[in-house]
């Protein structure tokens, strides 16, 4: 039960992270929706020491899936350097890597699972990015 606690409550505050943006212009059909970076991880269960792999879309800074009056807007630029940082069951964190995202704003790496992470329910993070993805430590 404190797992669960301490999961929803590190959802909780990376949350406020994950909003997309909107558009403000002058095209009278204008859309603006701006996906918000998505982060997944495989295998989702996995031990400490273990390599796992992160896949990642839509790390862009500015929107890329934009339609100004009917015509797509231009490609979004992707962000610079990001910071992936792993939450364990106790609530520990350690930065677990770094990576640039390709022009169309995606990630793919290997990362290391820490040998000193807790076991149980863990998230792994963009830093200041999108939604944790999921990750069981056993």
């Amino acid at each position: 039960m404190r797992r669960r606690l301490a999961v929803l409550l590190m959802l909780a505050v990376l949350t406020p992270y994950a909003a997309g943006c909107t558009t403000s212009g002058t095209g009278s059909d204008e859309q603006g929706s701006c996906v918000s970076p998505q982060l997944a991880v495989q295998p989702g269960t996995a031990a400490p020491g273990a390599t796992v792999h992160v896949t990642g879309q839509w790390f862009l800074a500015t929107c890329g899936d934009v339609l100004i009056n009917g015509t797509p807007a231009t490609q979004g630029q992707p962000l610079g350097q990001l910071t992936l940082v792993l939450t364990d069951a106790a609530g520990a964190q350690q930065q677990v890597g770094v990576t640039r995202p390709d022009d169309a704003g995606t990630i793919s790496l290997d990362l290391t699972v820490p040998s000193d992470v807790a076991t149980g329910p863990a998230l792994l993070a963009v830093s200041g990015h999108g939604l944790p993805a999921q990750l069981d430590i056993r």
